[in-house]
């Protein structure tokens, strides 16, 4: 995200190396004369150790009354007239979607993507420790709880009544919610499924914060998704059966604390076989597992200081060793 806090990004990261993984790792950040200089050492840090890939999120927003519209600024340049062209002004959550768009034309058609959101996400082994290998034409999302159903939600409910016909909403009530936050694929797959939720942005002009939660309901359950020549296979990864364990509503329905219904164990979070979750989404409303990720994220951005502070030595050696100056990014 745009907005994201060094804390928020040193849990993320330190989480996922962690666990072993290798692979890319793609972020948005806010543009960089917003950035402290400590993110931007972290930033360049890791681009040059751990396949980290940042891009600046630069937005141009206007208030409306009670409403915030923003664009995405110069992202799509036209050929023929030599310019940007404007995107349609929407919820800067929901605009996500277009870099993730334009991030997942980065990759070949072999390729699997996982999107995350990062502010209150952590990892407990690698995320794609239980996706299938091949899923050139598959898409994968994931259950919120088996507690609720979209109908039983009240934000649900009113994102898919504005931003859909109402048919849809009574088909469709009874149906579990998915989260938006968390979808994994081929690079086929993931392109079309993010063009489509451009599209019923666009199209929709949904008003409320996170409407893309009902336009990504909509499109799994209706298995419009499908239509495309892309995705032949749509997947519901279920909530403590997954690759992905979502806990609010389990925190909030599940008749007790994490621990005493078992989805603790020395200090992991784990799904229903007794094994670590490899990716846990929104765990705050626990005060205990707050705590214990806390603790870990305190101890990670210890590391990353010693780490911050031996570079630092080593830059002003070799400065002075060689009479030049030491540069960051800036802009």
């Amino acid at each position: 995200g745009s907005s994201v806090s060094l804390k928020d990004l040193v849990r993320f990261v330190s989480s996922l190396l962690e666990t072993g993984y290798d692979g890319d790792i793609v972020l948005g950040v806010g543009p960089r004369h917003d950035l402290s200089q400590e993110m931007m050492e972290y930033l360049e840090y890791h681009a040059k150790n751990h396949h980290l890939i940042a891009y600046p999120v630069e937005l141009v927003c206007k208030k409306f009354k009670t409403r915030t519209r923003c664009q995405v600024y110069r992202m799509f340049l036209h050929k023929d007239i030599g310019g940007y062209l404007p995107t349609n002004g929407v919820i800067e959550k929901s605009l996500r979607f277009d870099y993730y768009w334009a991030w997942s034309l980065q990759y070949d058609k072999s390729a699997r993507l996982f999107l995350l959101d990062t502010q209150d996400v952590f990892f407990q082994a690698n995320p794609f420790s239980m996706i299938p290998k091949k899923m050139t034409k598959s898409l994968m999302t994931f259950q919120e709880s088996p507690l609720k159903t979209i109908g039983d939600e009240m934000d649900t409910r009113l994102w898919m009544q504005s931003s859909h016909d109402k048919m849809w909403f009574h088909r469709l009530g009874r149906r579990n919610i998915l989260i938006a936050s968390a979808v994994v694929g081929g690079q086929p797959a993931i392109e079309t499924y993010t063009r489509a939720m451009i599209q019923e942005h666009d199209t929709t002009d949904c008003p409320f914060f996170g409407c893309e939660k009902g336009h990504h309901n909509y499109l799994f359950w209706s298995e419009k998704l499908k239509k495309a020549s892309t995705i032949d296979e749509l997947i519901m990864g279920e909530q403590g059966n997954s690759a992905v364990n979502t806990l609010q509503n389990l925190i909030k329905f599940g008749g007790g604390t994490l621990r005493s219904i078992g989805a603790i164990k020395d200090d992991k979070v784990v799904n229903m076989n007794g094994k670590p979750s490899p990716v846990v989404h929104q765990y705050q409303e626990d005060e205990e597992l707050r705590g214990i990720v806390e603790k870990r994220t305190e101890k990670w951005m210890d590391d990353w200081s010693s780490v911050r502070g031996f570079h630092q030595t080593e830059k002003a050696s070799n400065s002075a060793a060689s009479g030049g100056a030491t540069a960051t990014l800036s802009s």
